[in-house]
């Protein structure tokens, strides 16, 4: 089971892995641990992350970036117009009014939502994660921003079902760091103890967030977050592009703005200047050749100009921390650490705009970029628990209120409306809402309130049809009531799990008590009771549905107990159907989002194949033309040395030519037959350059069985024992050898190099051990060892004493072992050796 945190950025991704030795961030097959948020289309295939980004600006029509800020949105949202903006793409609406990015993609017009695109990136990071791991991952932790609504993220749950992921949680990008923190703190508080509060503060590419949690051993609570969903790097970064855009216009009469791809340049530039603003306060220069109409441009900035023409977005960052810190109830000066993370906060003036509202110096222990990734692949780990990891318990907030409307059972009464989860609402929660006298179908809405600031212009979460049933005759219908089950889930949604239609029967005949043990009613709580939700019964009465209806229906144990002695009620359970209209795709557009993408990655692989098929003929082209005039010139004759150099050429020109884009068997062909020409020069060169010390091997053994001959006509001792007979075949054997050692080592020396050996050192190799296998069983044959005769007076002296230990010893110890076998208490004795299962 994989263990994987995937943090998917607005420009950039990064990806946290659980093994052995604790959370890695893995790098992709660039050796880069950072992989950009972008998506290219071309005639030949899809591009993602860096491969992507380098041809940008070549192809910034079918290139894709950006493309978290559309998720979830509708076209026609009035923020929408602000992000167009910042991308050089044509984007359409599609069919269910969301945002498409139209492409072009194998010389064909292609639309993609973003959904798509974004399930596009978490398949490459799903290959990321894959070729680190050496498994297959499907199980993960995805982050998204506190500031994401139902809509965004049931979007972002439908992308992780299309790149073919289950997403375990998704987790909000400043609880992830504040997980990532506290795990790994020791001097944390005692859970009785008072607790050590903690403000994160993150700024990305586009957006502001911030977070106060509170940390105890073994516990995480988010008191606050507030977030700015439109400040973030990337309008620094405009507010320097337009600087040098309007200085270009005075020095150069050119207007970059006017150009995309001159744009696109100098954003890239303008990223590179923001980073060494960081560390240098000194003037900088911009030069970029041929930037517009064949002309030079060169300029200059310094961090306190920067400052200057980022005053009013420095002075935005101002609200957020304040709201956070009203939210929490406390004050500043209750928060112990402010925690930086995110990549536009190594800013130095927005530093120190967060030190001055918070009154301390700023910390940076963690990763700025990689905190994110790493706090979801350890909630990851702690959701799958196939790695072990310390247990903690995390308590995230939703960020907005949601309030639910519903039909009146009369026509005359005004429609119900109550807030369910209030702002700060832990979860994941359940509540049951008890809606009286339903005996038809009736629908409720579930939205965020009008007072409620959102990110995007969609308020409504969903309608849900509730399918009441007929009610039994003998039931009273004044008392019939429908619950319904409502939660806001793991990853921040508000859901409909159930519902069901509770009736009130007649009492029952009265019945002779028996005298038996009466039960008593259980008190067991639902599995989702155990999580840390809660069922809290809220009636929605149209009378009684204020704010202070929704507290838990509380019942004294004792009366319950009196009323069950006294009276029985009879109540009858039906489960109703719901009929749910939220927003996000549904199965059957889910299910063919999935086979495009399925199909995507399919082409992708046979592109794949076919490139690597060309490059397998290009890379043997180059190695060949070197060898054949280097390491194998002895091995080809000069007529087949040219004749083979030419045809590497003209193969050379073909593949840059009408080779350029055929399939994968052609390559593979056009291969085999430059492999059956230059293959046998290599097999020849590799045989001449072995044979020496196959020959050598053999040579050596032949002398040493030679020698043994010699010490053996000497009668040595180490082999007077071996049977003339048996030495005599080892001779035969070892002069038969020498005779075709000698046969072939002539031969070799008349064989020029260019032509194929007489003999391959894998023969010469076998005959070695042949004649090895022969011999040794002979030679290495093991004298036969005699006892030493010992003197006859030692003989007899032991003979004695044995006799007389025998006398002396035999006798008692059997009367011994006798007496204790036959004891009346069925010991075993302790001088027998027997063994007790």
């Amino acid at each position: 089971m994989s263990v994987v945190g995937f943090d998917i950025g607005n420009s950039n991704c990064f990806v946290a892995v659980a093994k052995a030795g604790g959370i890695e961030t893995v790098a992709n097959e660039y050796s880069d641990r950072c992989t950009p948020a972008i998506v290219a289309f071309n005639s030949k295939q899809r591009l993602v992350g860096i491969s992507a980004k380098n041809q940008m600006a070549m192809n910034y029509m079918s290139t894709i970036s950006q493309f978290k800020r559309f998720i979830g949105h509708k076209f026609d949202e009035p923020q929408m117009k602000h992000e167009f903006q910042f991308i050089p793409n044509k984007v359409v609406t599609t069919e269910n009014g969301s945002v498409g990015f139209q492409v072009q993609y194998k010389s064909e017009t292609k639309v993609f939502s973003a959904e798509q695109i974004v399930a596009m990136l978490l398949t490459e990071l799903k290959q990321t994660a894959q070729e680190n791991l050496k498994i297959k991952v499907t199980d993960c932790v995805i982050s998204v921003p506190s500031y994401f609504t139902d809509f965004q993220r049931r979007s972002v749950l439908n992308s992780a079902q299309i790149a073919g992921l289950n997403c375990l949680k998704l987790m909000n990008d400043t609880t992830a760091v504040a997980l990532n923190y506290g795990l790994f703190k020791q001097d944390l508080p005692a859970a009785d103890e008072k607790s050590k509060n903690v403000a994160f503060v993150d700024m990305g590419h586009s957006s502001f967030q911030v977070c106060i949690a509170s940390f105890n051993k073994g516990k995480i609570k988010v008191l606050s977050s507030a977030s700015d969903p439109n400040l973030g790097g990337r309008d620094f970064d405009q507010r320097l592009m337009h600087y040098f855009a309007d200085d270009f216009i005075k020095k150069y009469k050119i207007d970059a703005k006017r150009n995309a791809k001159a744009w696109l340049r100098l954003e890239s530039e303008v990223e590179k200047l923001k980073k060494q603003m960081s560390t240098n306060s000194t003037n900088l220069p911009l030069s970029i050749e041929c930037f517009l109409d064949d002309k030079d441009v060169s300029s200059t900035v310094n961090r306190a100009q920067f400052e200057e023409i980022s005053q009013d977005l420095f002075a935005r960052i101002e609200a957020p921390l304040k709201q956070a810190l009203q939210d929490s109830g406390l004050k500043a000066e209750d928060i112990e650490v402010v925690e930086l993370v995110g990549g536009s906060m190594r800013m130095p003036a927005i530093q120190t705009f967060v030190s001055n509202v918070f009154g301390k110096p700023i910390s940076t222990t963690l990763n700025l970029d990689e905190a994110v990734a790493r706090g979801c692949a350890i909630q990851c780990a702690m959701l799958s628990h196939t790695v072990k990891v310390r247990d903690i318990e995390v308590m995230d907030v939703a960020t907005y209120p949601i309030t639910i409307s519903w039909d009146s059972v009369r026509a005359d009464e005004q429609t119900g409306e109550m807030e369910v989860f209030k702002k700060y609402h832990s979860y994941p929660f359940t509540k049951m809402l008890t809606f009286p006298h339903r005996v038809e179908p009736f629908k409720f809405n579930a939205f965020y309130g009008k007072d409620v600031v959102l990110p995007n212009f969609e308020r409504k979460i969903g309608e849900f049809v509730v399918n009441a049933a007929a009610p039994t005759e003998s039931s009273d219908t004044n008392k019939v009531k429908v619950k319904v089950k409502v939660k806001l889930d793991i990853h921040g949604c508000f859901t409909v799990s159930g519902a069901s239609m509770v009736e009130t029967l007649p009492e029952p005949p009265a019945e002779i008590p028996k005298e038996e043990p009466m039960e008593a009613q259980s008190n067991h709580q639902p599995e989702e009771a155990k999580k840390g939700s809660e069922n809290v019964d809220v009636n929605m009465d149209s009378e009684n549905n204020s704010e202070s209806s929704a507290k838990p229906e509380t019942t004294d144990k004792k009366k319950q107990e009196k009323k069950i002695e006294t009276k029985k009620k009879t109540t009858k359970t039906t489960e109703l159907s719901i009929v749910k209209h939220q927003a996000g795709l549904s199965s059957a557009e889910l299910n063919y989002l999935v086979e495009v993408e399925n199909e995507l990655i399919s082409q992708i692989r046979l592109e794949k194949e076919r490139a690597d098929a060309r490059n397998k003929i290009e890379e043997y082209i180059y190695k060949m033309r070197d060898k054949i005039h280097s390491d194998y010139y002895q091995n080809i004759t000069d007529t087949d040395r040219d004749n083979f150099s030419a045809l590497l050429s003209s193969t050379e020109n073909w593949l840059y030519d009408e080779g350029e884009e055929l399939h994968k068997q052609v390559y593979i062909d056009k291969l085999a037959e430059l492999q059956k020409i230059g293959n046998p020069v290599a097999d020849r060169h590799i045989a001449h350059a072995n044979i020496p010390a196959a020959f050598e091997l053999l040579g050596t053994t032949l002398t040493h069985y030679k020698k043994i001959l010699d010490l053996y006509s000497k009668k040595d001792e180490l082999y007077n024992h071996i049977d003339e007979a048996d030495m005599k075949k080892v001779s035969n054997q070892v002069d038969e050898k020498f005779a075709w050692f000698n046969e072939k080592m002539q031969a070799m020396a008349q064989c020029p190099k260019h032509c194929n050996p007489v003999i391959y050192p894998s023969q010469i190799n076998v005959e070695a051990k042949l004649l090895k296998d022969f011999c040794d069983p002979i030679v290495n044959k093991p004298k036969v060892k005699v006892p030493p005769k010992e003197p006859a007076n030692t003989q007899k002296k032991a003979n004695e004493t044995t006799k007389e230990n025998m006398e002396t010893d035999q006798t008692p110890a059997a009367n011994e072992n006798k007496e204790e076998v036959h004891k009346p208490n069925g010991e075993v004795p302790s001088n027998l050796d027997m063994e007790v299962d």
